[in-house]
């Protein structure tokens, strides 16, 4: 089992789009800041085997909130970034570190939660687990 705490600021990774004939992905600056993140956090892990079966992968994100959203008000991110997309990017950014898997298509199964950081920084705490 694999252990990373990224901090910073969790992304959403939209989808991959055709534009004049090719295949793009539309990337904002900050979604290549917390995509490094993410890698930089795989770090410890660089002198061990890659894992190349099937792998769980769990991840709870801590969103910043709004200053003008109050906890009694909405206790829980139920807007925008969509969950779904939040955990591409995870996936991708784990990849691009070069040192866990070698593919996000080995994962086969996913639990992702979303909630505010009131109590503590923005990020996400990621769990992978080789099936």
């Amino acid at each position: 089992m694999i252990r990373l705490e990224v901090y910073g600021r969790p992304t959403p990774q939209g989808s991959k789009r055709v534009f004049n004939g090719r295949l793009v992905e539309a990337q904002s600056a900050n979604l290549k800041k917390w995509r490094k993140a993410i890698a930089d956090a795989c770090e410890p892990y660089s002198g061990q085997n890659i894992h190349l079966g099937p792998m769980r992968l769990e991840v709870d994100f801590y969103l910043e909130r709004p200053k003008t959203v109050k906890q009694s008000a909405r206790p829980l991110p139920i807007v925008p970034p969509d969950l779904d997309k939040l955990v591409r990017g995870v996936g991708d950014g784990i990849g691009q570190s070069g040192m866990i898997w070698g593919d996000d298509s080995q994962i086969v199964e996913i639990i992702a939660r979303k909630s505010y950081a009131d109590d503590r920084e923005p990020g996400a705490d990621i769990t992978i687990t080789p099936l």
